[in-house]
Order: structure tokens, then sequence, then C-alpha cells
């Protein structure tokens, strides 16, 4: 071989060469350019099924980000919420420390009222035993007794009626 057949022959693979690398450079989006190592995408198609690639990659990556920020929201509703529930739980232990607060005030009252019952009825007792023993039971005598019984059932009504409204008071804040 001659060096001008070897330049020909030369000139004649880098003008094939150049062919290829045009079909490589220009050719559509579904063109695959025959080459001696094996079809090569022309770069359309290539950046095309990278763009398809990456869309099959993407959505379901778009899809969980998605579902990420719902689950994300719906966990801050929760946090709402239960801070709500907590503020009110709150409030609600203020108002029933104030009822039993009432309430126990209330059964003091009732406790003294029932005291002063108590000792009107032992006075009314005293009472009765000494006109009993006065034998004279004239009419003032009888009186006296009827208007300290009457003391004595106004107190133990007036107690029951607290200790009535005590219980209903605690009832009312639960």
């Amino acid at each position: 071989m001659s060096i001008d057949q070897d330049i020909a022959n030369s000139a004649r693979q880098l003008e094939a060469d150049v062919k290829i690398n045009h079909q490589i450079t220009h050719g559509g989006d579904t063109v695959e350019v025959p080459t001696e190592g094996g079809p090569v995408p022309s770069i359309r198609k290539r950046l095309k099924d990278i763009e398809t690639e990456w869309a099959k990659t993407a959505d379901p990556l778009a899809s969980e980000l998605e579902d990420v920020v719902q689950v994300t929201r719906d966990y801050k509703k929760a946090a709402a919420a239960s801070a709500e529930t907590a503020h009110q739980s709150e409030s609600n232990a203020g108002f029933s420390a104030e009822a039993a607060r009432v309430s126990w005030t209330k059964a003091e009252e009732a406790e003294q009222g029932a005291k002063a019952s108590e000792a009107a009825a032992k006075k009314s007792e005293s009472s009765a035993a000494s006109s009993a023993l006065g034998a004279s039971s004239d009419a003032d005598a009888a009186a006296v007794i009827l208007d300290q019984i009457g003391v004595t059932v106004v107190a133990l009504s007036t107690s029951l009626i607290r200790t009535q409204t005590a219980v209903s008071e605690n009832h009312a804040f639960k």
C-alpha cells in the first residue's frame, strides 16, 4: 500500500466518521446511529430518554413529598387540637377547684348549723325537763317550749337546705 492509498483511505474514513458524528449531533429524538461499536443515540434522543427517566423518578418523589406535606399538616392540626384540649382541661380543673372550695365552705356552714341545732335541741330538752318538773304546765311555759322547738326545726331546716345546696352546686360544676 502506498501513501496515496493510505491518505485516500484515511480521508474516506474521516468522511464516514464525520457523517456518523453529524447524524449523532443533528439526528431526531428517535434516531440511533449505527457505529462500529454499536448503536449510539442522537443527542436529541438521549436528552428525550433522560427527560423520560427523570419524569419516572421525579413523579413518585413528588407524590411522596405531597404525602409528607399532608402528614405534616395533619400532625400540626392534631397538635393544635391537643393544645386546645389541654387548655380546656386546665380551665375545667380551675372550675372544679372553685366548686370544691365552695362545697367545703358550705359543708363547714352546714356543720356549724348542725352544732347550733344540737345546742338548741339540748336547750330545748333542758327546758322541757324543767317544765315537766315544774308540773304546773301553764300556757306560757308551753309556748316557750314550742318556740324553742320551732327554732330547732328552723335551724335543722336551714342546715339541711345549705347541705343540699352545697351538694347541688358540687354536682353542677361536674
